[in-house]
């Protein structure tokens, strides 16, 4: 009897069942755990008090009846109303005072709360993994011997290593040359030692095969509850991309600087050398004029070479000087090129009369651009498709134009000479010829003004051809729509 008031006041889940499993006894815990308060199941059969006990524990509660001991530190148990518990149980027989067994003795302990906290944690390991692994940084965790205890698959892929297992453990002297595990362990020390965390220092990153990138690194100090520093997680983002655009960028605006040095030179040059050619080409015709008759045949061809000179001088300087300027645009305009070919068609009107050139268009779209950049862009290449022209045929020049990604593409088509494939680059350099001046006359400037125009509407232009029968000059004009 004094048994069975302990076993009932005791602080644990405990019942003492008979041979047949009948309830003896039961603890105030055990019926508060298995919600059993204000039931009365002594002399009530285990299994009629749980009828939702399967035959598995059926069979250890008799094996137990023949005298084993049963542990269990988890067992699932979903109850029949559909409650859910995770219990830890110790299941033994007692003996009465003859020793023989008079029943079994159940112990249990609900963990039911550890097992669902011990899953929501689990969940949120797996997020938190999940959330790291896919984060499109190198993520890592170090000790505060700058050990890696956790590494994401990002970090896994830029050293080269597939299992997370042949990381973990191992310092930055373990997979980095020696210059660069030293400045990454000195950045971990500052951090371990200041507590101060490192935001988005640049660092760089030499791999033992050689390769290296550049990154944007934080390194955050861990903290125990107590305060404690434990460790740190990294965060890298590699910015390799970036830097080597930063450099191009910087040659880029060198070259730039350079290039408009190179044009104010060019415009100043040229300028200043048009007023005493200006005074040699008016000698010259002064000389000719009134003094030519006076002179033998070869001091009229010195002085006609002179004056051709002079002539293809100021051609050049003019081309020069035009090429300098188109630096100096500054504002768009409404263009309508239907427009602009007319205008090319009248200036040259003299040129395609007494070539008998055929010049067709479609319907052109009206755009954003710089008008006499424009002009000067279409007339030269038409100018160019009259001049080298097949002899036993007349000049045919077609004009088209078809809308692309942020403008227009045109295409001017001709049937002349051709352009062999390794001129097709070089002819739009400055001062590049593919004929003598004797062929055929010109500065070898045209075609270079109709690349810097392209590109001044942030465009290109290129040639396609077939040599001896035709050519076809694409450019863009990326201006944006109207």
């Amino acid at each position: 009897m004094n048994n069975k008031i302990l076993l009932e006041q005791s602080p644990t889940a405990i019942a003492m069942f008979d041979m047949e499993l009948k309830y003896i006894a039961a603890s105030l815990k055990w019926m508060e755990e298995y919600s059993l308060q204000g039931k009365n199941i002594i002399g009530l059969s285990h299994y009629e008090v749980f009828p939702e006990i399967g035959d598995d524990w059926k069979a250890i509660h008799q094996e137990c009846l023949r005298g084993a001991v049963n542990k269990c530190e988890e067992a699932y148990f979903k109850r029949a109303d559909g409650t859910e518990q995770w219990i830890s149980w110790d299941v033994r027989p007692w003996y009465d005072d003859d020793d023989k067994i008079g029943g079994l003795l159940m112990y249990t302990v609900d963990i039911t709360i550890r097992k669902v906290t011990e899953k929501k944690m689990e969940e949120e390991r797996m997020l938190l993994r999940t959330l790291v692994n896919h984060i499109p940084l190198n993520v890592y965790v170090k000790d505060l011997k700058s050990r890696k205890m956790l590494v994401n698959k990002k970090e896994l892929e830029y050293l080269g290593i597939k299992d997370e297992k042949d990381l973990l453990g191992k310092d930055d002297f373990d997979v980095y040359p020696y210059e660069s595990a030293v400045s990454s362990t000195n950045e971990d020390r500052h951090v371990f030692q200041s507590g101060d965390p490192i935001i988005n220092r640049e660092t760089f990153s030499l791999k033992n095969d050689g390769n290296y990138s550049w990154f944007l690194t934080s390194k955050i100090p861990l903290r125990s509850t107590n305060g404690e520093i434990y460790g740190l997680v990294g965060l890298s983002h590699d910015i390799t991309e970036r830097k080597a655009s930063e450099e191009k960028l910087r040659k880029y605006s060198i070259l730039e600087s350079k290039s408009e040095e190179m044009e104010q030179f060019a415009y100043v040059a040229s300028h200043d050398l048009r007023e005493p050619l200006l005074t040699i080409k008016n000698y010259i015709e002064l000389l000719i004029e009134d003094y030519g008759h006076n002179l033998p045949e070869e001091g009229r061809r010195y002085t006609q070479s002179i004056s051709r000179a002079a002539n293809r001088m100021e051609e050049l300087i003019k081309g020069l000087l035009d090429y300098s300027r188109l630096s100096r645009i500054k504002q768009l305009q409404e263009v309508d090129c239907n427009e602009i070919i007319k205008h090319v068609e009248e200036d040259l009107d003299s040129l395609i009369s007494s070539t008998d050139t055929k010049i067709t268009f479609g319907k052109l779209p009206t755009l954003k651009a710089y008008p006499l950049e424009l002009n000067m862009l279409f007339q030269n290449l038409i100018d160019n498709a009259i001049k080298f022209r097949r002899n036993d045929t007349s000049p045919e020049i077609h004009i088209s134009a078809r809308s692309v990604r942020d403008g227009w593409k045109f295409e001017v088509r001709d049937n002349g000479l051709g352009i062999e494939k390794v001129d097709r680059e070089k002819i739009f350099i400055m001062f590049q010829r593919l004929h003598s001046k004797n062929e055929y006359s010109g500065t070898g400037i045209g075609l270079a003004h109709c690349k810097k125009i392209a590109e001044l509407h942030n465009g290109n232009i290129w040639v396609e051809s077939i040599p001896g029968n035709s050519s076809r000059f694409y450019f863009t004009i990326l201006t944006g729509s109207l």
